[in-house]
């Protein structure tokens, strides 16, 4: 792109400073939209199993909003509109996971929700795997 070419010497000598701009561009490209919710009467510590994923794992280009039924999700969709008429479904904490305001099936299983994320696990003594979140090019 145009930017690209008209930044590339200061990009030479200092790629660090443009790590925001990196970030931008991964997140313009598509990010996954995750939206936890949790039955209204539960707590911060609920979440734990569904954000354990995350915390495993690289996921960078994603916007996270949690919240819990009831009023404290009417003011989260406030926010971030996403997060509202999703119901934490048989009372339990819910993941959604997103992309372009389009939703893949509600889930409770954190492992369900680390595949739909697109995490791909690989064993070192392995090949490297392959799949869709590889890119070509050169």
């Amino acid at each position: 792109s145009r930017l690209l070419s008209s930044i590339s010497a200061e990009l030479g000598r200092s790629p660090e400073s443009f790590s925001e701009l990196l970030l931008a561009f991964e997140l313009r490209s598509g990010a996954k939209e995750i939206v936890l919710v949790g039955p209204e009467t539960a707590d911060a510590a609920s979440l734990a199993p569904m954000l354990e994923p995350l915390r495993r794992n690289l996921v960078t280009a994603r916007v996270l909003a949690m919240t819990f039924e009831g009023d404290r999700q009417r003011r989260t969709s406030e926010l971030v509109s996403l997060a509202g008429r999703k119901p934490a479904r048989r009372g339990r904490v819910t993941a959604y996971v997103c992309e372009a305001r389009l939703c893949q099936l509600p889930t409770n299983d954190p492992g369900v929700f680390e595949s739909q994320l697109g995490i791909v696990r690989w064993n070192p003594s392995q090949d490297p795997p392959t799949g869709p979140r590889e890119r070509g090019g050169s």
